[in-house]
């Protein structure tokens, strides 16, 4: 679903076409922004419930590695840690 709507719906190639990445101009990079009200599909205050209860329920699985925990979208990296640091492994420990 992402590819479709990041890449056939943008007209940005897919991850399976040869030239993905290789068009001449521009930077081949697609992507969709969708905004859902929950409140058209049931209660907010139930829906703000059950997404809290769901990502407190990810930050307390226990992490397949000792030094890594469980993270969802938007959790925040420590500040001043990059994306693969290895000194932001041991600020997101448990």
């Amino acid at each position: 679903m992402v590819n479709i709507l990041g890449s056939c719906l943008s007209g940005a190639t897919l991850i399976t076409d040869s030239m993905h990445t290789k068009k001449p101009q521009g930077n081949d990079i697609g992507h969709c922004f969708i905004a859902i009200d929950p409140a058209l599909f049931r209660d907010r205050e139930d829906f703000t419930v059950d997404v809290t209860r769901f990502c407190d329920d990810l930050r307390s699985t226990r992490p397949s590695r000792s030094w890594w925990r469980a993270i969802h979208s938007g959790t925040m990296r420590p500040s001043g840690c990059r994306k693969g640091d290895r000194s932001a492994r041991a600020s997101l420990t448990r």
